[in-house]
C-alpha cells in the first residue's frame, strides 16, 4: 500500500499508469463486466503482475471493482456520493492537468448552470445561499472561502437534477483542489470573485439558463486568464479576479 501512495504523491509510475488506464475503462464498461485477466492487463499496459495487482485492488478498496476468488475481477456499481474523493486522490495535480481540469469544468458546469436556473427548487437555491453566505464571511480565511466555493458549485450540480452531471462534478471539483490550495497560498481573495458567484445565483433563481451560463462560462475564463498570467510572473501577494477556485 505504501508503494502506491507514493505513487499518487507525484501522479506517476506504473501503478498511477495502471489507475488512469482502468479509470477509463471503469468509466464506458457497465456493471458487472468481466475486467481481462490479470496476465492480459499486464501485456496490454506493459507493467508488471505487482502494479496491475496493486491498483486493482486499490479501486476494489474504492468500490469501484470486485474481486471474486476463481472467478476474475468485475466493475461495481458506483456510488456517486463517494466519488468527490475516490478520484481526486488517484493523481496530483500539475500545471497540464490543470488546464485540462478547467476545459472539462468549462464544458461540464456550464450545462449543469443552465440546468439548474431551469430546474432549481426552493431547498437547491437555499443551498447555493448558505454557501454563499459563508464565502461572504471567509474572504478573509482562505481555506474556508474555499471550501464553501466548493459547496457552492456543489450546490448548483445538485440544483441540476441530474445524478451523473453531478458525479461529474464532484469528480472534478475533488480533481481542483489541490490546486485550489496552491493557488490560495500566494493570491488574495477578490470581491469580484465573490461577486461573480452571486450573478451565478441570481441567474439561477430568476430561472434564466442563459445567464446562468454566460455567468459560469465568464467565470471560468476570466479564472484562466488570470491563473496562466499568474504562473507566467511567478509568485507574490494579488488579487482573484471574477472567477472561483
Amino acid at each position: 500500500m505504501a508503494d502506491i501512495e507514493a505513487v499518487q504523491a507525484d501522479g506517476s509510475g506504473p501503478v498511477a499508469e495502471v489507475l488512469r488506464h482502468l479509470e477509463a475503462i471503469i468509466a464506458e464498461s457497465p456493471p458487472g463486466r468481466r475486467l481481462p485477466t490479470e496476465a492480459a492487463l499486464c501485456r496490454e499496459f506493459g507493467v508488471s503482475r505487482t502494479s496491475v495487482r496493486t491498483a486493482i485492488q486499490r479501486l476494489a478498496e474504492r468500490g469501484y471493482l470486485s474481486v471474486e476468488v476463481g472467478r476474475g475481477t468485475f466493475v461495481r456499481q458506483p456510488d456517486p456520493r463517494r466519488l468527490s474523493e475516490q478520484l481526486g486522490v488517484l493523481v496530483k495535480l500539475d500545471a497540464d492537468s490543470y488546464w485540462s481540469i478547467t476545459e472539462a469544468r468549462r464544458v461540464v458546469e456550464t450545462e449543469i448552470a443552465g440546468l439548474a436556473a431551469a430546474r432549481r427548487t426552493v431547498q437547491g437555491l437555499e443551498a447555493m445561499r448558505d454557501a454563499l453566505a459563508g464565502m461572504d464571511g471567509a474572504m478573509r480565511d482562505a481555506q474556508r472561502y474555499a471550501d464553501n466555493d466548493e459547496r457552492f458549485h456543489l450546490a448548483v450540480a445538485g440544483a441540476a437534477d441530474n445524478e451523473v452531471l453531478a458525479m461529474f462534478s464532484r469528480q472534478l471539483q475533488a480533481m481542483i483542489r489541490p490546486a485550489r490550495s496552491e493557488i490560495f497560498a500566494i493570491v488574495e481573495i477578490s470581491p469580484r470573485a465573490q461577486e461573480i458567484h452571486w450573478e451565478m445565483y441570481r441567474a439561477i433563481e430568476r430561472r434564466a439558463p442563459s445567464d446562468a451560463m454566460d455567468a459560469t462560462r465568464r467565470h471560468l475564463d476570466e479564472m484562466e486568464t488570470y491563473v496562466r498570467r499568474m504562473l507566467g510572473a511567478g509568485a507574490g501577494a494579488q488579487e482573484i479576479p471574477g472567477g472561483s477556485r
